[in-house]
């Protein structure tokens, strides 16, 4: 998905009206603003982004991504790096995420094929 010229707005007071940029807070800012959310449902994803191993350092920025056949990892060149994700999602409150550590061992097992 690129770039959308679409906003959502919330009318907040006769004749006023803002733009709701609230993300995965959507429905908790709308209840606030005394509007119906609309039933967001916020999921938590890991991603991990790592060095390009030397030996395909020339010709990473060219891969497409790749999932495997059980859709529980993928890959992607990003930004000069690689993505690494188990292609998770978990239902969540909205919330200021932080890294899990933990999962890092694990992602990297899934793609030492790439050393």
């Amino acid at each position: 998905m690129g770039p959308s010229n679409e906003f959502d707005f919330i009318v907040v007071g006769a004749g006023m009206a803002g733009a709701s940029a609230a993300g995965a807070w959507g429905d908790e800012i709308a209840r606030l603003a005394g509007v119906s959310p609309v039933g967001l449902q916020p999921r938590r994803r890991t991603a991990l982004l790592v060095d390009v191993p030397e030996a395909h350092a020339a010709t990473a920025a060219s891969w497409p991504a790749a999932i495997d056949v059980d859709e529980q990892f993928y890959f992607k060149p990003d930004a000069g790096l690689l993505l690494l994700s188990p292609a998770d999602e978990h239902l969540c409150p909205p919330c200021d995420d932080v890294c899990d550590e933990g999962i890092t061992p694990a992602l990297l097992s899934k793609s030492r094929f790439l050393a």
